[in-house]
């Protein structure tokens, strides 16, 4: 199911029609309508919001990232979320029925990725959190900094009537198997996972609007193919399926379609190996994640994983991205999860996160072939 802001809807404040997308964001896909005085509170962090009776009104406030950590994959992508989080969710919570966040610098600089992504909508299958229609919500809106000039004339008001349209869109699967040899083994499945994860035609970055997607996830999904043929010639003695899993970006939407609907018996599955990113950086390095506590689902399989690596290619494995600490988190946001989450043994292998990720510069001409 999808879900997305219509073009029908419209935002006025005061006498200004303000155009959705160009002039004004929406970074919460849920209906609204609201008619409310504005109340301008300046800078975020400043106002003393216990002195401040914001209940009824559209809260109006120039964003600042103090204490915002901007060091993370993606920031201009995470921007407008982390200021929400900071600084939004307490007036909410304090009663204002809408949120006009007006942007600095660093937001100007991240309208297009916020742009991109909410134009898009949300996304989940049947029985996720997401997939009914979405309910009726305060709208959380980014306007431009020069509306911090005029935002502040008194008596102004928010007219906002938001309609969400919901609609099914298509995403699949891709999923093959070898049998293995073993009479009784064949019985159980290694599952080989990778997904497709190219964002289409988007924001231009660098004189680039296609989203090529060539390390995340083409290099894994190539390396599946690879394996396939070698495991054609040579199969092993368990079963293997290998999926490659569609709609990851969303909310890791095939790998949890996957696993409601398995086609084969889940309990048939020993292990999932996922790969995410191997096509860049350093060529003697890579990285394990789930192979340490508390991500480790088996330590036997993470032995074995190590025992390989020692055997074969000898990586200098980072291990720093598998703790929990760190700022990625990339443990939760790849496809063995859900598998993860059932307990059954899951690694994901990657060479990690480059400056390219996600923009169009993540392009052939620049993976590691040879390594």
């Amino acid at each position: 199911m999808r879900h997305r802001i219509s073009p029908s809807s419209s935002i006025r404040i005061g006498d200004k029609a303000l155009a959705l997308w160009d002039d004004v964001l929406i970074t919460q896909t849920a209906p609204a309508d609201v008619n409310a005085s504005i109340l301008y509170i300046g800078k975020a962090g400043e106002a003393d919001l216990n002195q401040i009776d914001v209940k009824g009104k559209a809260v109006a406030l120039h964003v600042v990232p103090d204490g915002i950590n901007l060091n993370v994959s993606l920031p201009e992508w995470r921007y407008s979320r982390y200021v929400m989080n900071k600084y939004g969710n307490d007036l909410i919570e304090r009663g204002a029925v809408a949120i006009l966040f007006i942007a600095d610098e660093y937001g100007e600089h991240s309208w297009p990725y916020v742009q991109a992504n909410n134009i898009l909508g949300t996304f989940d299958i049947e029985g996720g959190a997401r997939a009914a229609a979405p309910k009726a919500a305060p709208p959380i809106m980014w306007l431009h900094p020069d509306a911090g000039e005029w935002i502040k004339t008194e008596g102004l008001e928010l007219h906002a009537s938001l309609r969400v349209e919901s609609f099914t869109y298509p995403s699949v699967n891709i999923i093959g198997k070898i049998p293995g040899t073993d009479p009784i083994l064949s019985k159980e499945y290694v599952v080989l996972s990778g997904h497709t994860d190219a964002h289409g035609i988007r924001n231009v970055i660098n004189n680039d609007s296609i989203y090529y997607g060539a390390d995340d996830n083409a290099s894994v999904n190539v390396a599946m193919f690879a394996t396939a043929k070698a495991l054609k010639k040579s199969p092993g003695k368990r079963s293997a399926l290998l999926i490659i899993h569609g709609a990851e970006e969303k909310g890791l939407l095939g790998s949890r379609y996957f696993t409601a609907h398995p086609t084969i018996p889940l309990a048939s599955i020993v292990t999932i190996l996922n790969g995410d990113m191997i096509g860049r950086n350093n060529p003697d390095s890579a990285a394990i994640l789930g192979s340490q506590v508390p991500h480790q689902t088996s330590a036997t399989l993470t032995k074995m994983a190590y025992d390989a690596n020692a055997e074969g290619p000898q990586f200098k494995l980072d291990t720093l991205w598998d703790k929990p600490e760190h700022i990625e988190g990339w443990f939760f946001r790849s496809d063995h999860l859900p598998y993860a989450r059932l307990g059954i043994p899951s690694l994901m292998y990657t060479t990690l996160l480059h400056p390219d990720y996600h923009t169009p510069q993540d392009s052939p001409e620049n993976i590691d072939y040879k390594s």
